[in-house]
């Protein structure tokens, strides 16, 4: 099985992975110590990335169209989601298709470039 990365635990790089682990060994990298990407709040959180979450957000899409056809959200819950209930999900989704396990947290990709010596040209992933 051939390795693959994914840069980021945000919304995209949980569902890329979600696929790509059917095919791939994947690895994903994540900066923060969290899944989420801009999804993650934390009033206290310093350092490798800032999200443009705040305490009392609200989604400007309804739930109905932020749903992994593999995944409904609870009907119980209201139609605008707060930060915290699309984290409660993405959790959800992670643990429902076996992605936590391939995630390297605090793990900050410093770059990717071609290893052009190989053939197929192979990605060269830096991180610390």
């Amino acid at each position: 099985m051939k390795d693959i990365c994914v840069i980021g635990a945000g919304v995209a790089g949980l569902v890329a992975a979600r696929y790509l682990q059917e095919k791939f060994c994947v690895t994903i990298y994540e900066a923060s110590s969290s899944i989420g990407g801009i999804w993650l709040y934390n009033k206290h959180m310093t350092g490798v990335k800032h999200t443009p979450m705040y305490k009392n957000l609200r989604t400007n899409l309804p739930k109905q169209l932020m749903t992994f056809r593999d995944l409904p959200y609870d009907k119980g819950i209201p139609t605008f989601l707060t930060h915290g209930q699309v984290m409660d999900y993405l959790e959800r989704y992670c643990q429902k298709f076996s992605i936590s396990n391939l995630i390297e947290f605090d793990t900050p990709v410093i770059s990717v470039k071609p290893d052009l010596s190989s053939d197929p040209v192979k990605m060269e992933c830096l991180y610390n």
